[in-house]
């Protein structure tokens, strides 16, 4: 095994450790089932381990989290193409579970799960407590870009309430 190759598994290794949990997170917001979840989750380790000599090693965590995200936005997108047709429930089952304050979580996941992956994506940013600029400077975009964005999709799902 190669110095670079040593140098590559203990980044990675690393990476993970402090992520884990995080690419977990999301691949279970993302996913419609436990199954699918763990083969995301799959494809997101497998599509890092490709990327990780585009990470510098000198990152701060912050820039690891930033990249980290988009390698995991990739996935996602790919993973959706191979899979376009998945079944998504509807906004309005998930309003119906809003009555029970115990489907609390569930409700957020149906319908952060009807969004177009984009939508979903700068969603779940923002809850995750990324700032707008933050989200702006992953998605290539302007801070005032995104916040008109995330407005117009809780305009859109303030429809949705019972």
């Amino acid at each position: 095994m190669s110095e670079h190759d040593i140098d590559k598994r203990i980044r990675y290794l690393a990476l993970l450790r402090v992520f884990e949990q995080h690419i977990a997170n999301f691949c279970n917001v993302h996913s419609d089932s436990l199954a699918e979840a763990e083969d995301l989750m799959q494809e997101v380790f497998a599509y890092l381990w490709e990327k990780i000599d585009q990470l510098r090693p000198d990152s701060t965590l912050s820039q690891q989290n930033r990249w980290l995200h988009r390698v995991m936005v990739t996935t996602l997108v790919r993973h959706l193409r191979r899979n376009p047709f998945r079944h998504r429930a509807s906004l309005a089952a998930a309003s119906y579970l809003a009555a029970d304050e115990d489907n609390s979580a569930e409700l957020l996941d149906d319908i952060l799960s009807v969004l177009p992956p984009d939508d979903r994506q700068l969603i779940d940013a923002r809850l995750q407590g990324y700032s707008y600029a933050e989200i702006a400077e992953t998605t290539h975009s302007t801070p005032e870009a995104v916040k008109q964005r995330v407005y117009r999709i809780m305009k859109t799902l303030k429809k949705y309430r019972p």
